[in-house]
């Protein structure tokens, strides 16, 4: 295990939904639909209206933890090791431990380790953030 946590480059496929007037990554685009890179180049698909495309960016999200899509890909997600710390009961995403600490693929697992209260534990899963761009980091396994 090391002390910093590898990073998985997601590319997000986007495709012009007509109906709505908006841009899709949800991967379940057909073989006769226009593929972009990013959703600002989806939304400057001829048949949709940009502005309005726009307001849906925020519905685009990587189908790996629920991280939010910014309007260009690819997008970074963060896999993080999560680690006990006895003296504060909760557990730790900062990179820091130490070769002997157990390492857990998610702030639940690691909060059931024995020697913490499982409670007390989970108050503290909101303070485990990515260190790139503070993305939130949720209480389940990476990809």
């Amino acid at each position: 295990v090391q002390n910093s946590a590898p990073v998985t480059v997601v590319e997000i496929d986007y495709y012009p939904d007509l109906v709505y007037n908006k841009c899709k990554c949800d991967g379940k685009q057909r073989d006769t639909d226009q593929i972009f890179s990013s959703y600002d180049e989806c939304c400057k698909y001829p048949w949709l209206n940009k502005n309005e495309c726009m307001k849906h960016s925020h519905e685009c999200t990587a189908q790996t933890g629920g991280v939010p899509v910014q309007n260009s890909a690819p997008v970074t997600v963060v896999e993080i090791d999560y680690y006990p710390d006895l003296v504060y009961n909760k557990c730790k995403c900062d990179g820091k431990q130490r070769d002997t600490d157990q390492i857990f693929s998610s702030y639940d697992e690691c909060c059931k380790y024995p020697w913490l209260n499982k409670n007390e534990c989970m108050k503290h899963s909101h303070e485990c953030t990515a260190q790139t761009g503070g993305v939130p980091v949720q209480n389940s396994a990476p990809v």
